[in-house]
């Protein structure tokens, strides 16, 4: 799967956490637990290439802090791959832990091998439960470093930069119309001598999360995008 693709999918399941009665923890990114949903992926073209279906496992509410752990089953119709992630917030800032930008493929081949060990160094990605038109958001990043018998085999940098709060536009998909924040990022990686940036924008709804998100190639041109289309 390539990169635009899997940052696509990551944006479209990071906002999309629902409970709209627990608005105290974020009026876009609510929270409840049981709750169940479907992102599907497609091509710049509109052919669809995957999709996953994400489900709120668990919701712990303490010291004023609620904690959420969402299992996702992702597919390209032929492999399928299971994750999960937490998320937390606090009721003014929601908060995702950078270990959901690595791809389930390589976190899965990682953990099949005993005597590699991970090293992660970490700032998380925050949303403010309050959005405004012309906001600048905070940046984001990891860096996880892989070693065998002590000796450093992988090194990746990740950095979530330039996000704004870009205006405000009227999105349609298969689940409805809704009327959203359009959100701007750059994803920033860096693995050896291999570096990648990729533009995305997303398209976030009150009270539902994001509807659309779409990831850009170096020229400007769509590459891939993910809509909601079904909610369980």
């Amino acid at each position: 799967m390539k990169l635009n693709r899997v940052l696509s999918s990551i944006i479209m399941m990071l906002f999309f956490i629902g409970n709209y009665s627990a608005q105290e923890c974020g009026n876009f990114i609510p929270m409840k637990e049981g709750y169940k949903w479907e992102v599907t992926n497609f091509n710049k073209k509109g052919k669809e290439e995957g999709k996953s279906v994400n489900t709120v496992s668990s919701v712990v509410n303490e010291n004023g802090l609620t904690t959420a752990k969402v299992d996702i089953v992702s597919t390209d119709g032929k492999d399928e791959i299971t994750t999960s992630f937490d998320i937390s917030c606090d009721g003014t800032t929601f908060k995702m832990g950078m270990t959901f930008f690595l791809p389930a493929e390589q976190m899965e081949q990682m953990q099949s091998v005993e005597s590699m060990e991970v090293e992660l160094d970490m700032e998380d990605m925050e949303f403010p439960n309050e959005l405004e038109v012309g906001q600048d958001l905070k940046d984001a990043q990891m860096t996880m470093t892989a070693k065998m018998n002590g000796i450093q085999v992988m090194n990746t940098t990740t950095i979530i930069k330039n996000r704004k709060v870009l205006g405000k536009e009227s999105i349609t998909t298969a689940s409805g119309t809704y009327d959203c924040f359009k959100i701007e990022q750059t994803s920033y990686v860096k693995m050896g001598f291999i570096e990648r940036e990729v533009k995305s924008i997303s398209f976030l709804s009150e009270g539902i999360g994001v509807v659309r998100s779409e990831s850009y190639d170096k020229k400007g041109e769509l590459d891939s995008y993910s809509e909601i289309t079904k909610v369980f």
